[in-house]
């Protein structure tokens, strides 16, 4: 019995890990895109000041 506990606490284990992995890799690209947006936001927003200022 506890040969199959020590078992499935190294499987849980892995799992955990690998949940963290997944989760950290995915808010990594979340706010790769989201910093993108935000320069690109930034970017359209001084191209609209630049045109309000000139008219």
């Amino acid at each position: 019995m506890p040969e199959v506990m020590r078992g499935s606490w190294s499987l849980k284990d892995f799992d955990i890990c690998y949940l963290c992995k997944s989760v950290w890799q995915v808010e990594e690209q979340i706010w790769h895109d989201f910093g993108q947006n935000i320069t690109s936001v930034i970017h359209w927003a001084h191209r609209d000041g630049s045109l309000t200022r000139k008219q």
